[in-house]
């Protein structure tokens, strides 16, 4: 193996078992108290970089991938009043929702198999195509009934015509016997 997998091995970013995905996910469960919690936050991309990663210029990619490997813990006036009311907040909460929360720690996902995760796509492809012909069916068959309905429209308007034009004549032969 290369020294970058091994590192990625070693930081458990790859190839977690069953034991490492259970250890982090109970070693971390204090959050913020949680000396474990902040390094494999450190370690990972999380939620609240992911979408500035995302919308990384090609000028910045580099410098930033440092900074995300160095970053400082974040602090302000409003995380700091969240931290400290946190477990009141929390309490209260489930107090007036007659609920109980336990805690739990950072949560890792093992990685697919490359077969599994072929597999998901195509079924998800399939899905998709599978919901969009029925879209365009139903589509379709609007279309047909808007058609058909126009087409009984067209036989009323027909209809109304030709009974006007019968009406003009019963007028026209009223008028003609009168006229006798």
């Amino acid at each position: 193996m290369d020294a970058r997998r091994n590192l990625l091995q070693e930081l458990k970013l790859v190839d977690n078992t069953d034991a490492d995905i259970k250890n982090i996910q109970e070693v971390t469960i204090n959050q913020t108290e949680s000396k474990e919690w902040n390094l494999q936050r450190k370690r990972r991309l999380t939620a609240s970089i992911f979408h500035a990663i995302c919308h990384l210029r090609e000028t910045t990619k580099g410098r930033y991938a440092s900074e995300i490997f160095e970053r400082k813990d974040f602090s302000s006036r409003t995380t700091t009043h969240g931290l400290l009311n946190e477990k009141v907040a929390l309490a209260q909460f489930c107090a007036n929702n007659d609920l109980q929360i336990k805690p739990c720690g950072l949560l890792v996902m093992k990685k697919k198999k490359t077969d599994d995760t072929r597999r998901t796509r195509n079924i998800a492809i399939a899905e998709y195509f599978t919901a969009k012909k029925q879209c365009v069916d139903a589509q379709l068959n609007n279309l047909n009934l808007e058609n058909d309905n126009l087409k009984l429209k067209n036989i009323e308007l027909k209809l109304q015509n030709e009974k006007l034009l019968l009406e003009t004549e019963k007028f026209e032969l009223e008028k003609l016997k009168r006229q006798l």
